[in-house]
Parts: structure tokens; C-alpha cells; sequence
């Protein structure tokens, strides 16, 4: 089922004139109730837009009319377990407080207290048709959003924090306030007192547009809960007064409601691009951005969602309604599933007593096998290469005073283990410890030099790093590894024939083996071997 939403139309106060009204109500056919608004182009006048909604109500609807067609058809739902969520939208100066708090006269009161008179006047009549099998207990959470900060207005001004309470995600999904207090109530009257005492600790302020601007976004919280035997049914119902959005052009507000103002804004801001972005069926929905989409979460609750657009009749809110109307407009395509919430057991049903006696045959325990320890045989494989290796060593000399004392591991470190010492026994192991002891650098392994000096023919790789040397190319001799351009302006020094050889008519010089190279002034064994190693034979 889609979010119902309706829209009401605030009446004209004392120093509003009806010729600045722009705002109209209409129907679709004659005799049906109204469901379209309209407003002009604010272009061209002559063209008008509409909007279609659930449920649209004129300037002279009462707060009971509006309760009984939209918010009272509901409370059946609330005791059948659904979550049911009422919230009003809409500008600074709207009538949003005014629809969800209403006056103190009897016939002023807004959704909030009819709602409440409403589930106590229920809760009654299931107690007294069941017999007092079934009790309905009342309790309720207050709080208001300031500055994206979460205060609980049922506790006292000086009890808060600076930082507000955190806010915390459920494994259901829902996101729920840590720390808030929680207030049992047994009637109508202890909710009014409880009720007066959180709104006085509600941030107010006047604006050029509204002398009792609401400054934060207030939640108010019903859980209900339904106790027969031991099942216990529980529904919440959220009725939630959202501040107005401002344009500060035109509320002349100072420093402290401009900051305010930017708060509010702004999470109105996210609110109506998670509805775009939800009417759009993107995957990723900005909830997260601001505390107040969050606590809404529009889309994601399950149960029955309402929303109140309240707008106002004039000319100079025009383009502010405008923008409200696209907005409510797009909110009807949200889908919110109609999911009754689970009735729980106060405790495990009793079955039968031999159950919980001896006759019962328990499943034993799985043993500790060496095999449920992970990494169990990764470790023992390692442990005998580490023996056998040790075992060989000790067998034969060391070969070369490169080897170290023991080889390597390539296994986690966590699996990594080692001898004490070299002449520890093969069965004596440690643990290796966490902290990475300081290493000599090794040597890096170069691969043997094939013997040139007997009878049998030069292997490839000497022939091309004779050839490389022999070119006189000096870029190709610079690019050998090890050769810089010192050594090879030496070796390009030596293969320059003398002036003594020139007269003689002696050719050019050349070298005929790895060892004449390394012979010479300045090369070094060293060098070759690193040349020899880096030479890539296709």
C-alpha cells in the first residue's frame, strides 16, 4: 500500500485578506469529496496546476473532521498490531503544529490528543469485553530534533548533553534512540499533564512569519502494549510535528535562527530527496544523511503511514507551496508494506514435565579433536619441512655461508615457527614471536657462471654478454646490470687498441672469456656475475 497523503488547507488569519488567496481545493467529479488541489503558474497566471491527492480539505475543515476521515479509521489497525506513523509537512507558517497539537479549547484539539483519547477509550472496551483477560498498557517517548541533535523533552533542560542521544539500527531495520526515557500512562489526564510539561521544553521561537515558530522536529511515541496470558502483542504509533521550512529572505531572522534555520532546511532537504529518490526506484536511499530521515525512514517501516501537507492559501507563499506540492505529490508513490507486528510469549510455553527431567537424552558434546582446531595440519606439514631440513643440515657441512639457520616460512605468521637454537633438538619448538626481529641483509642469490675454461663450447648466456662487451656499443654496455657509465668507460678504454699496437698494425682488441673480463682493471668478479645473472636470453 502506497503512504496516504492528504492535504489541508490552513484558514486565512486576522490580517490575511481573501483576495491574496491563490490556493484552491477541487474534485474530480461532482457529488465526490475533494482531491485535487490547485495553484497558478507562477509564470502565467492564466495556466493553473494540479495535484492530485488522497484527500484534500478546505479552510473550513475542524480538527475533528480532519481526525475522524484520516487518523481515526487507523486505530483498529494500531490494536491489530500494525505501526501506524502520522506526520505533518509543510512550511513555516502552515498550521502544522496547529493540525498535530491543536488548542486547549475541546474543539481546537489536533491529532495528537484525539489520538490518545482515542487508544484509551479502546483499550477500555477490549479490557471490559474480554473480562480483564486482556490488559493495554500506555506508554510514551517525547523528543525533538534541534541543530540534527536528539533531546528527550520528557526529561528536564539541564539533564541534556551537548551532543544529544545517539541514535542506534536494530536488526528489524528500525532505528531507535538510545537512552530515552519511557512514561507509563493510565488515562487521557496523566497524558495532557505529561504532554504540557515536554512541549514547554520544546525550542520555540518568533519569526517574522510565525510568532510561535517550532524550531525542531518533535516525535512523540505511543507503544501500546496488549497482554493476554502470557501473549503480548505491541504496536507503536508515531505522530510526528515536522518544523517548517524557511526562507530566511523572508523570516528576518538573526544569527542564532539563521543556524537553526539551516538545520531545519536541510534536513527537509534530505527528506525530500530520499522521496525522489524512492519515487525513482534508486537502490540508494540518503537516509543515513540527516537524524530526521533516519528516525522516518519512509519506505522502510511497516505498517500504515500518513502524511498531512499543510498548506497556506496565499500569494506570498507561492512558490514555497509549489515546491510542497511536488513533493507530497511524489510521496504518494512510495509503497509501504502493511505487515502486522508478531505476538511474543511472556515465556516458553510448558510442554510436557518430563522434558526438563532426567528422561530427557542430551546429544554429547562434540570432542576436542586435534582436527576442529583450524590450521591444525597447515601447521603440523610445516613442522616436519622444519625437521627434516634441520635434520639434513646436520647431516652434511653447511654448503655455503649464504644458507641461513633456517628456512624460511612462507605460511602466516600466526603458523610460523622455529628452533630455539642451532644446536637444539629436533623436537624442542617455539613460537616465533609476534614482533619482527632485525635481519642482516642476505646476500641475493645469483645464478652460477658456466665454466668457460675447458674444451666444451661457451653456453648461450656468455656468448651474449661476450657479444654485448665486445660491441663497443657504449649504450648496451651501460644497460648490463652492474656496469654504470664508469666501468663502462674502462672496458671501452681497454678495447681501444694502444698507440705502440697501432703502429705495429695490430687489429682491435677483444675479449675471448668471462675470465679475461674479469681480469680487468675496475670490472671485478662481482660485476660479471651480476651482468651474467641479468642477461635475458629469448
Amino acid at each position: 500500500m502506497s503512504i496516504r497523503v492528504v492535504a489541508r488547507i490552513r484558514p486565512l488569519l486576522d490580517k490575511e485578506l481573501d483576495k491574496d488567496t491563490i490556493v484552491r481545493s477541487d474534485r474530480v467529479e461532482p457529488g465526490k469529496p475533494d482531491t485535487i488541489v490547485k495553484i497558478p503558474n507562477p509564470k502565467n497566471e492564466a495556466e493553473e496546476f494540479s495535484f492530485a491527492f488522497n484527500g484534500v480539505y478546505d479552510q473550513p475543515t475542524s480538527q475533528e473532521t480532519l481526525f475522524t476521515c484520516e487518523v481515526q479509521p487507523h486505530l483498529k489497525s494500531l490494536f491489530q498490531g500494525y505501526d501506524v506513523t502520522i506526520f505533518a509537512y509543510g512550511v513555516t507558517g502552515t498550521g502544522k503544529t496547529h493540525t498535530m497539537r491543536g488548542g486547549l479549547k475541546l474543539a481546537e484539539r489536533g491529532v495528537i490528543p484525539r489520538l490518545l483519547s482515542g487508544v484509551f477509550r479502546r483499550g477500555r472496551k477490549i479490557a471490559k469485553d474480554t473480562g480483564g483477560q486482556t490488559t493495554v498498557r500506555v506508554s510514551l517517548s517525547y523528543y525533538e530534533i534541534y541543530n540534527d541533535k536528539v533531546f528527550d523533552l520528557l526529561e528536564p533542560p539541564e539533564k541534556r548533553t551537548p551532543a544529544g542521544l545517539p541514535l542506534r539500527a536494530e536488526a528489524n531495520g528500525r532505528t531507535v534512540v538510545v537512552g530515552l526515557s519511557k512514561r507509563a500512562c493510565e488515562d487521557l489526564r496523566d497524558f495532557e499533564k505529561l504532554y504540557i510539561e515536554a512541549n514547554a521544553n520544546r525550542v520555540t521561537a518568533a519569526t517574522k512569519l510565525n510568532a510561535h515558530s517550532s524550531r525542531s522536529h518533535a516525535i512523540l511515541r505511543v507503544k501500546l502494549t496488549q497482554t493476554t496470558g502470557d501473549a503480548v502483542l505491541e504496536s507503536t504509533a508515531s505522530a510526528i510535528d515536522l518544523a517548517g521550512s524557511e526562507d530566511n529572505r523572508r523570516t528576518d531572522n538573526g544569527k542564532e535562527r539563521l543556524v537553526e534555520s539551516a538545520a531545519i532546511n536541510k534536513s527537509l532537504f534530505v527528506l525530500s530527496q530520499c522521496i525522489d529518490a524512492i519515487s525513482r526506484g534508486d537502490k540508494r536511499i540518503p537516509y543515513r544523511e540527516s537524524k530526521m530521515t533516519r528516525i522516518l525512514s519512509l519506505g522502510q517501516k511497516k505498517g500504515i503511514t500518513v502524511m498531512i501537507l499543510n498548506l497556506a492559501p496565499l500569494r506570498s507563499y507561492h512558490l514555497d507551496t509549489l515546491s510542497s506540492l511536488n513533493v507530497s505529490s511524489r510521496a504518494k508513490r512510495i509503497e509501504v508494506r502493511e505487515i502486522e507486528n508478531e505476538v511474543v510469549f511472556k515465556q516458553v510455553p510448558r510442554a510436557n514435565p518430563g522434558l526438563a527431567g532426567g528422561g530427557i537424552t542430551r546429544q554429547p558434546l562434540r570432542p576436542l579433536a586435534n582436527a576442529h582446531f583450524p590450521g591444525q595440519a597447515k601447521l603440523l606439514s610445516h613442522i616436519e619441512r622444519l625437521r627434516s631440513a634441520l635434520g639434513a643440515s646436520a647431516e652434511q657441512p653447511l654448503q655455503s655461508a649464504r644458507e641461513g639457520r633456517c628456512a624460511k616460512s612462507t605460511a602466516h605468521d600466526d603458523d610460523e615457527w622455529e628452533a630455539e637454537d642451532e644446536g637444539a633438538d629436533g623436537d624442542e619448538w617455539k613460537p616465533r614471536s609476534r614482533a619482527k626481529p632485525r635481519s642482516k641483509p642476505q646476500p641475493t642469490s645469483l645464478p652460477a657462471i658456466a665454466d668457460d675454461t675447458g674444451s666444451a663450447p661457451a653456453s648461450p648466456r656468455t656468448l651474449r654478454l661476450l657479444d654485448v662487451v665486445n660491441s663497443r656499443d657504449m649504450a648496451r654496455i651501460r644497460g648490463l646490470v652492474g656496469f654504470g657509465a664508469k666501468r663502462a668507460q674502462d672496458l671501452m678504454d681497454y678495447l681501444e687498441p694502444t698507440a705502440l699496437e697501432a703502429d705495429d698494425g695490430g687489429g682491435a682488441r677483444s675479449i675471448k672469456s668471462l675470465d679475461q673480463l674479469r681480469a680487468l682493471p675496475g670490472i671485478g668478479g662481482r660485476t660479471v656475475e651480476r651482468a651474467y645473472a641479468g642477461l635475458v636470453i629469448a
